[in-house]
């Protein structure tokens, strides 16, 4: 329950809309090229102190812990398919993708095995939702 609190949370809901936000041109998502290089971007400003790029690095780490810990109870069996009713599966894919984008670009060339432990993390996550999500009834 304490990860559906979470998830129900301001701070989360915050982080998801500023990442959310962050993730548009025009209105619309952006391509895998142009996330990119919004993300090259991004790391320069927060190397340059930015207090806006400071703001979505700060939800990047929460939205990254959360999904993190999900994978956690899901590899103790915690997990089952009523904890996920709430889960848009789209919607929490896209997001990772973000975080993973964000992610790439703030690791030091030491810290690359970091990003590919939580990109196979991520991998594992979305398939294990994906999965679990199949067997819950059509509302």
């Amino acid at each position: 329950m304490e990860q559906i609190d979470k998830y129900a949370s301001e701070e989360m809901r915050d982080a998801l809309k500023r990442l959310g936000e962050w993730d548009k041109k025009e209105g619309k998502e952006l391509e895998e090229d142009e996330l990119s290089i919004k993300a090259e971007e991004l790391k320069r400003k927060l190397d340059a102190g930015d207090k806006k790029a400071d703001q979505i690095d700060l939800a990047r780490r929460r939205v990254s812990f959360y999904f993190s810990s999900i994978l956690q109870l899901k590899r103790h069996n915690y997990g089952n398919k009523h904890f996920l009713q709430g889960y848009d599966i789209r919607g929490t894919r896209r997001m990772l993708d973000i975080v993973l984008s964000l992610h790439k670009q703030k690791d030091t060339t030491q810290d690359k095995a970091g990003y590919r432990t939580l990109e196979r993390d991520f991998a594992e996550l979305v398939d294990w939702l994906d999965v679990r999500k199949e067997g819950l009834p059509n509302e």
